[in-house]
């Protein structure tokens, strides 16, 4: 794995005497999404402000892009390089164009890059006929893609978006997951705050779970890229070279998430309901406190958390081979 896109250590940060965010340290990578996960007040969109740079914290140190942020001279080079997309975001009183057009100007981007660009993202967002309206006269949902279409058009190698979800309409949700999937698989580092647990199992290959400024808990989720097998009857979920037996969706799906805590180890094939089964070898074992995280490489590479004890009864340790089930209920589509 490459180094981390952005890394932080004794971040705080204070409002007056009140201490709002208290993270010892935290990273991220390439390639990923993450969730920040928290109710309103847990720190989310301070902590988003300290790593775009818009906030200098009380304490701590941060590096992006393997440059540490010491001056104002380093945030001024390295905020290029972040985009964040602010939980109530701000439209000009002009057309839909000219809102996604800003940013690339304001940063100096040649002026025949600068069309081709805004009509890509006018179509990512499904916003092909809007071009002209003026950006202050459309529907809450219209205004949120405007602004998500400013954000991505940037094409930064780090994306912060905080509440992306919030007033987009129900339809168009799956297509932004897509994009952020899309976005993450380029190699950019996607970091997402939300207050919706689904949200943050169903898109995040990591979340942070915050609680008054500090991060409580941390946890990884299998998340598998593919599509239905069109003559399985909607039952087969194919991710590379990995068939997975799913619950027949209603619709499209482009993804399955699958939480560790719902994947059971053994060291040989056992009756279950459980209808997936992968045999396979344990490549790492993460210690997690009483618990550790076992990666399983397999056709698909699978993540199961069980406990440091049943570990130790089961041997499991790297270059072991195991079988990893787990039920096709377990697998969240999207």
């Amino acid at each position: 794995m490459k180094g981390p896109t952005i890394s932080a250590r004794d971040l705080m940060h204070r409002y007056g005497d009140r201490t709002v965010l208290d993270v010892p340290e935290v990273s991220f990578y390439p390639g990923r999404i993450y969730a920040l996960l928290g109710p309103n007040g847990s720190g989310k969109s301070t902590l988003l402000g300290v790593l775009a740079m818009l906030l200098t914290p009380a304490r701590g140190s941060l590096t992006i892009l393997d440059r540490g942020v010491a001056s104002e001279a380093d945030r001024e080079k390295l905020r290029k390089q972040v985009t964040l997309l602010l939980q109530r975001p701000v439209l000009f009183h002009k057309s839909v164009q000219r809102n996604i057009a800003y940013g690339l100007r304001a940063r100096g981007e040649a002026v025949r890059n600068i069309e081709p660009r805004v009509r890509s993202a006018l179509e990512l967002m499904g916003l092909a006929e809007f071009g002209e309206r003026n950006a202050r006269r459309l529907s809450g949902g219209e205004a949120q893609r405007v602004a998500l279409g400013r954000a991505l058009v940037l094409e930064t190698p780090v994306l912060l978006l905080d509440e992306p979800m919030q007033a987009l309409e129900a339809s168009f949700r799956q297509r932004l997951e897509r994009i952020l999937v899309g976005k993450a698989a380029e190699g950019r580092t996607v970091i997402v705050a939300t207050h919706e647990t689904e949200v943050a199992r169903r898109l995040a290959d990591e979340i942070i779970h915050l609680d008054e400024g500090k991060q409580t808990a941390r946890e990884r989720m299998n998340q598998f890229n593919g599509s239905v097998d069109p003559d399985s009857g909607g039952r087969i979920f194919i991710s590379g070279e990995a068939r997975f037996e799913i619950v027949p969706p209603e619709g499209e799906v482009f993804r399955a998430s699958l939480d560790p805590k719902n994947v059971v180890l053994s060291g040989d094939p056992i009756a279950t309901s459980a209808r997936n089964t992968f045999k396979g070898t344990v490549r790492s074992v993460i210690p997690m406190g009483k618990k550790v995280l076992v990666e399983v490489a397999s056709s698909a590479a699978i993540l199961a958390e069980i406990t440091d004890l049943s570990r130790v009864e089961m041997g499991i340790e790297p270059g072991v081979m195991v079988y990893a089930s787990f039920k096709s209920s377990s697998l969240v589509l999207s």
